[in-house]
Formats: C-alpha cells, sequence, structure tokens
C-alpha cells in the first residue's frame, strides 16, 4: 500500500466525519490502529506515521487539536476505505498487481490440433480399412456361423415343439381306428406330448426373441464400424 494512496484517502474522507471528535492526537490513533484489522503491520506503521505528522503539521498552524482531528474525520471509515482497498488488492495474482496480464495460449493449442489432425489423417484411413478387414474376417469365419447354427436349432425346437402340440390330435383320430391295441396308453403318451410341446413353444419364443434383439444390435453395430463412427 503506496503512501499516495494513504494521501488520497484522507482529502476523500476528511469531510465524511459524522458529529464532531472531541478526542486527542493519542485517543484517534489509537482508534485508527484498533480499527485496521488483519493489516500487516508494515502497512499499519506507514498509515498511523503518516496521520501522526499530518496532525503535527497542521497543529503548526495554530490550530487546535480538537480542531485538526475533527477535520481528518472519522478513524473507522477511514480504515473502513483502507481494508477495502487491501482487500481488493490481495483478491489480484501477484503479476496483476505488477501490471501483468493473462496471457492464453489458446491460438497456439488451436494451431497445434491442426497439424496434429493433418498429420494423423492417413493413419485414420488406414485403420479404418483395418477395422473394415478385420470385420469381415470376423463375420465370415465365426459369426455367420454362429448366428446360422443358433437360428436353425431355434427353428428345430419350434418344428419339434409344434409336432407335440398337434400331436394328441393324430392320436385322438387313431383312438377309433380298429387297429391301435392300446388306445389309451396311447392317449395319455399323446397328453404328455401336448404339455411338452405346450412348454417347447414358450421357450423357443423366449429364445426367439433374445435372439432377435441380439442379431438387430450386431447389424447396426456392424453399420457403425462400416460408416466410420467408431
Amino acid at each position: 500500500m503506496s503512501l499516495s494512496f494513504v494521501t488520497h484517502l484522507y482529502y476523500d474522507t476528511r469531510n465524511e466525519h459524522l458529529g464532531d471528535y472531541s478526542m486527542y492526537e493519542h485517543t484517534y490513533l489509537q482508534k485508527l490502529n484498533d480499527a485496521l484489522i488483519n493489516i500487516p503491520s508494515k502497512e499499519k506503521t506507514l498509515i498511523l506515521t503518516y496521520y501522526q505528522e499530518l496532525i503535527h503539521k497542521e497543529h503548526l498552524t495554530d490550530q487546535s487539536e480538537e480542531t485538526i482531528i475533527q477535520a481528518l474525520g472519522d478513524p473507522v471509515i477511514i480504515a473502513a476505505a483502507i481494508l477495502k482497498k487491501n482487500r481488493a488488492k490481495t483478491s489480484q495474482s501477484p503479476y496483476e498487481q505488477q501490471g501483468w496480464q493473462e496471457w492464453s495460449d489458446q491460438g497456439m493449442d488451436d494451431k497445434f490440433d491442426t497439424k496434429k489432425s493433418k498429420r494423423t489423417r492417413p493413419y485414420s484411413k488406414l485403420q479404418r480399412v483395418l477395422q473394415i478387414l478385420g470385420l469381415l474376417f470376423i463375420n465370415l469365419t465365426l459369426m455367420f456361423w454362429l448366428f446360422l447354427c443358433i437360428g436353425i436349432l431355434i427353428v428345430c425346437g419350434w418344428i419339434v415343439s409344434i409336432t407335440f402340440v398337434i400331436s394328441p390330435i393324430i392320436l385322438i383320430a387313431a383312438y377309433f381306428t380298429p387297429y391301435l391295441t392300446y388306445p389309451l396308453f396311447s392317449l395319455s403318451i399323446g397328453c404328455v406330448l401336448f404339455g411338452l410341446g405346450i412348454v417347447g413353444c414358450y421357450l423357443c419364443k423366449t429364445l426367439t426373441k433374445y435372439f432377435w434383439r441380439v442379431t438387430k444390435y450386431y447389424f447396426y453395430a456392424n453399420l457403425h464400424v462400416l460408416r466410420g463412427d467408431y
């Protein structure tokens, strides 16, 4: 905190006092010292010395001490202005206090990123070609046959389940034929097969639903790879 600020503060606050101050130099300086909280001792000494010398200088003009102190202003107001100035100063960085300005390297980063993207562009095309070739290799050697086998098993499950469901109809028709030796036994077997067919249809329905979801997801994933989204 410079001495010029304290001098400027004196002329700003000399007319802001409220009422009369019937106090002497020691009391005035003591109140000012008590009001200057959180101020470094070196700066506080500088401020108190300035006001003490100012009182002595005005006292040489044959003015009374009370008149001089009344002209100085309220020590609490003076201390509040000094504290406000000190807080504004400490909120700045040391470089800003010395007149430095913050330098931004955003432009340099943009230029560096542009050059970097230009250098990596051929490698990105090569990487995409390798992704497509790898995807085709995996699909033709593994995934296609895996999905085909699972699909065939599900279709076979549907065929067997539907056959079991309609088997009681055939057995009931055969029950009335004269060539059937054990008609009741055949009817019992038909009921069992019908129950197994119902369970099989439920399982095949569930497997078909999840198989369709997985197939759809895998298809869209391959499509994104071919488009270069990944």
